[in-house]
């Protein structure tokens, strides 16, 4: 073994002698720079003494601070010069009052930084500045709109996190050049040949474009973008505070905590909740991980196309123009639909599982893992978006009685029994919190008075090839016609491809014996299903309607629209077959190519365009940026109450009881206190179930909720005197589906590496 081993050694080593000393200089480059970005540096504390005069009037320096008048209104207050280092830095401003008008930021400075707001009643605000290069005659400046402040300090204080960040955008940059040197040096060749190269550019080509909005300096404002961007904060201050997996986010409603992620999915948000967590911006991690979505969204196409047709051309310009789809690059960069966009990742994975269980051979034994793939889709949908998963779920369940013949062989009934029960398994650890919570006084979903059929779209705005990126419109409803209503769209493009498929079957190359052709023909019919159900053609009242349970199934979708999702994979899939059956006449099979792609890049285009153009652009660095009480359309809160009752600042009220120290740390209260007759003391936390209170010697006091501030209350009893702490705990039963779900992952893991291993085909020894 030792001397096979220093055969090999000696063997390879000298051939890539080259690779091993650049990848040892970039080791050493990586660990001297991470070193050097630890270096504790110094704190610069502004007091407001130290503060330049703007104005000539109206400002007084007194012992409290520097005292702004109401009433002045432009630039107030400004810094003397400030000398920084690259680096990272957090920066708080110490004030009292204050207004929505007043604002803080970096005057002429390459620092990448907020623009914040001092908030009246927040006392404080911190947010974070990275500084890309040495700053000389950097200055923060303060403007009001006319309301009055009082300024106390500014501490500029620098953040070890930047040595995290640093050592990820190094190592990312070293990766990518490595790879690009080998590729292009013939080093690395990529298995498969030619044909691989070929397929890498494409698919990198389509991520690429499809990515290229991002590569500015801000953000595109899509509808939900706030409230996504809100839930990447939540889960990184959630690790932060040591939740794992995290339930209720402390970042939300100014700190009141918010239970987002335990009625929606957010185990692929952990990406770039983790990017934050060590130092990168919060506009840095979306966008690092909408470019991860796209490349996931390529392959995940490609790969699936390419085990369906078997081939190879057929399955890239499938997964191109899947991956360019006007709807998804809409659901992007317009709605900022973070988990619609993220689940179209899984769609195409949901559909090649269940084609493989239905294609199986009549009488044939069930193939082994054929369960797997749509196991795997279905997690995906789960953990992304559960109302495309319930989208998803009704298209296969229709899709199984209307191929009930073939649903009930012995060979696809119980692999699509192991799909149902092996998926509810592996997500039990999310759905069983979630169906706990559902049982309370909450808000779950919210539904348009006037029904879901006006939440669906016309035909003829769906079909069209031009769409504006306008983010300021918005889903106006059938009555109120399409003037001036954001854009929702299948697009021409897939309408052609679907039509081509049509063409193909017309010239006679639509042999029903092909799987092919059948698979493709279930693609078309699927999607124009799709479309139908999400026009204003499908009477959705009239279900909504007929059944009190069905109504609220259907309330669940709130937008009919979006079974333009499918739509778009069904038809691409139509798209990518009818390349397949030209495969021998590649004239027009690549004219035909050619022209689809050309009309997809003209529908980005002109939506991109007008995206970047039209609107103001977002910028994010920290969670100053965000408004924590964006808690989209109120779902999740106690019902009854609007998502503008729970901002401002936090206290701790007692009644009846004398409180003589108190803190608050995330959604973690402490408190000193005593009491005679007996009282109530309210945490200002959001109440969701389990949270609990004790005191230092080990008694439980009772926690229910404040019937009025829906606050955290905790009862205290009669001559009660001590300290007591209040923070949430999961219940056992949650911890016992999170075991019970890591058992499943291990056992399928453990799974495919044994059949993997003994599916191998032996190497025939020689002589």
């Amino acid at each position: 073994m030792r001397q096979n081993l220093r055969a090999a050694l000696q063997k390879r080593l000298p051939r890539h002698w080259l690779v091993w000393a650049v990848i040892l200089i970039e080791a050493v480059f990586l660990v001297g720079g991470f070193v050097q970005d630890r270096a504790v540096r110094g704190t610069t504390t502004l007091l407001s003494d130290s503060m330049g005069d703007m104005l000539d009037h109206g400002i007084t320096h007194t012992t409290q601070g520097t005292e702004v008048e109401a009433g002045l209104s432009g630039e107030v207050l400004a810094t003397r010069w400030l000398e920084l280092e690259p680096g990272m830095y957090n920066v708080t401003v110490a004030y009292l009052g204050g207004g929505d008008d007043v604002t803080c930021y970096f005057y002429k400075s390459t620092a990448q930084a907020d623009t914040v707001t001092l908030r009246e009643g927040m006392r404080a605000v911190t947010f974070q500045a990275l500084v890309p290069s040495d700053q000389q005659q950097a200055t923060l400046r303060i403007a009001t709109g006319g309301s009055g402040f009082t300024l106390e300090s500014i501490v500029i204080s620098y953040s070890q996190a930047y040595s995290w960040y640093n050592l990820l955008c190094r190592l990312v940059f070293f990766a990518a050049a490595d790879l690009i040197w080998l590729l292009w040096s013939g080093r690395l060749v990529l298995p498969g040949g030619p044909r691989a190269s070929v397929t890498a550019l494409g698919l990198g080509g389509a991520v690429l474009i499809a990515s290229l909005p991002l590569l500015t300096g801000g953000l595109i404002p899509g509808h939900d973008l706030q409230f996504h961007l809100n839930r990447i904060e939540g889960l990184a201050q959630g690790i932060a505070a040591g939740q794992l997996p995290v339930r209720i986010q402390p970042f939300w409603l100014d700190g009141r905590g918010y239970a987002v992620s335990v009625f929606y999915g957010e185990l692929l948000l952990y990406f770039p909740a983790l990017l934050r967590f060590f130092g990168v911006t919060v506009q840095g991690a979306y966008k690092v991980y909408v470019v991860a979505v796209n490349m996931g969204t390529a392959l995940v196409s490609w790969f699936c196309l390419r085990r369906m047709l078997k081939n190879h051309w057929a399955a890239l310009f499938g997964s191109v123009l899947y991956t360019l789809s006007i709807y998804r690059i809409i659901n992007i960069y317009l709605r900022g639909a973070v988990g619609e966009y993220t689940a179209m990742l899984f769609l195409p994975l949901v559909f090649y599982g269940l084609w493989k269980i239905f294609t199986q051979p009549d009488g044939a034994k069930a193939a082994p893992l054929v369960w797997l793939p749509a196991v795997i889709g279905f997690t995906g949908l789960i953990q992304t978006h559960l109302l495309s998963c319930e989208i998803v779920g009704m298209l296969t369940l229709g899709s199984c009685v209307v191929l009930l013949r073939r649903t009930l062989r012995r060979n696809t009934f119980f692999p699509l029994c192991k799909v149902v029960g092996i998926t509810a398994l592996l997500n039990l650890w999310f759905l069983l919190p979630l169906f706990d919570y559902m049982r309370g006084d909450l808000v779950i979903t919210t539904q348009e008075s006037s029904g879901p059929h006006n939440t669906a779209a016309f035909l003829g705005q769906m079909l069209g090839l031009s769409f504006s990126g306008v983010a300021e419109r918005y889903n106006l409803g059938l009555d109120q016609g399409t003037y001036e209503e954001m854009a929702i769209g299948l697009g021409l493009t897939l309408l052609l491809a679907a039509g081509l498929f049509v063409l193909v079957t017309a010239m006679g190359r639509g042999d029903r014996k092909n799987p092919v052709w059948r698979l493709g023909s279930f693609g078309l019919w699927a999607g124009l299903v799709c479309l139908v159900l999400a026009s204003d053609i499908f009477p959705w009242d009239n279900l909504y309607n007929l059944n009190p349970v069905l109504g609220k199934l259907v309330a669940m979708v709130q937008y009919v629209w979006r079974f333009l999702s499918p739509a778009t994979w069904f038809w691409a899939l139509a798209g990518a077959c009818a390349l397949c059956l030209l495969a021998d006449r590649p004239d027009l099979r690549n004219l035909s190519a050619g022209v689809l792609l050309v009309l997809t890049l003209f529908s980005w285009g002109g939506f991109v365009q007008t995206a970047l153009t039209d609107n103001e652009t977002l910028f994010c660095y920290s969670a100053a940026a965000l408004d924590s009480c964006d808690a989209g359309a109120g779902e999740y809160l106690p019902a009854g109450t609007e998502k503008t009752d729970f901002g401002g600042p936090r206290t701790i009220e007692a009644d009846g009881v004398t409180l003589t120290d108190s803190s608050l740390s995330g959604l973690t209260a402490t408190f000193t206190c005593q009491s005679t007759d007996g009282g109530t003391v309210t945490v200002p936390i959001l109440y969701y179930p389990y949270y609990q209170a004790g005191d230092e010697a080990g008694n439980a006091l009772t926690v229910t909720q404040d019937p009025e501030s829906k606050m955290v209350r905790v009862d205290v009893p009669a001559g009660y005197s001590g300290t007591i702490r209040v923070s949430y705990a999961e219940p056992w039963f949650w911890r016992a589906a999170e075991a019970v779900s890591l058992l499943i992952l291990a056992g399928l893991i453990a799974l495919g590496v044994y059949r993997r291993k003994n599916t191998r085909t032996p190497v025939p020894a020689k002589g």
